[in-house]
């Protein structure tokens, strides 16, 4: 086991703090995607679980851990609190999922500063959330789902940050809820996936270009429309807008555009 570099699933509960230790020992291990279960009742043994645990994750940080797929099915402060980034402080991690959603982005977030890869679930945002998303200047990859609440107004991401991101997904249920891209945004990135939700009545002033025209290195877009309700809705102007801005683009990028059945 010592040497053991992949564990692709490990289901770990409260009760099983012997194996958490245990978990920490594996100082070859590379990839671990991992379901933790916080089912305690005991305030004293659910905060020694809890203590074990992010020693545990520490000390795989610190040696060779470098892809960690998270699964937390407790209460999310665990997560959000500085605690957790503390284990990352010396850390090689490259690829880091959290599969649990989560109501804002950690601040500790910043802090990885060898992230090329995130994936998070997230229930509500706005512009601090991207500004620490922002802080991670390594990336080249980065996946958002929406599963909450719009914020009051859309969200612009300008040309600070994410200056080496190539490929960005959103997944996003909320009606009205999408990204606007201003002058200078992601200079890099090649390839978007953007899969959005129709809000219903419509607006005049919805743009559905949504700035594309200003990613310099856009080569590939990739949409699916999520229509509000009816099954057969037109879409037809939101695909023109979208086919519009593409069809002017300098790199004439490709463009695939489905309907969510």
């Amino acid at each position: 086991m010592q040497c053991l570099e992949e564990l692709s699933y490990i289901r770990i509960s409260s009760n099983s703090i012997r194996l958490v230790e245990e978990l920490g020992c594996l100082r070859k291990l590379r990839h671990l995607t991992i379901t933790i279960e916080d089912t305690s009742e005991m305030e004293v043994h659910g905060r020694r679980y809890r203590e074990v645990l992010l020693s545990s994750i520490y000390q795989l940080g610190r040696h060779s851990l470098q892809s960690l797929s998270l699964e937390y099915r407790g209460h999310e402060d665990f997560i959000l609190d500085s605690s957790m980034g503390s284990c990352f402080t010396l850390q090689r991690l490259r690829k880091f999922i959290i599969g649990r959603p989560l109501s804002r982005v950690p601040k500790w977030m910043s802090t990885l500063v060898n992230l090329t890869h995130l994936e998070l679930y997230i229930s509500r945002m706005d512009a601090s959330d991207i500004d620490i998303l922002k802080g991670i200047s390594t990336l080249l990859f980065l996946r958002l789902v929406f599963t909450g609440h719009a914020p009051s107004g859309r969200i612009v991401i300008n040309d600070q940050g994410f200056q080496c991101l190539k490929e960005f997904h959103i997944i996003c249920f909320i009606h009205g809820m999408w990204l606007l891209f201003a002058p200078g945004a992601m200079p890099k990135l090649q390839r978007y996936q953007l899969t959005f939700k129709l809000q219903e009545p419509r607006s005049s002033s919805d743009d559905f270009s949504f700035g594309l025209k200003h990613l310099a290195s856009l080569q590939h877009v990739n949409v699916v429309i999520v229509p509000a309700g009816a099954i057969n809705v037109d879409t037809s102007a939101e695909e023109a807008a979208i086919r519009n801005v593409t069809n002017i683009h300098p790199n004439q990028p490709t463009v695939e555009i489905n309907i969510w059945q």
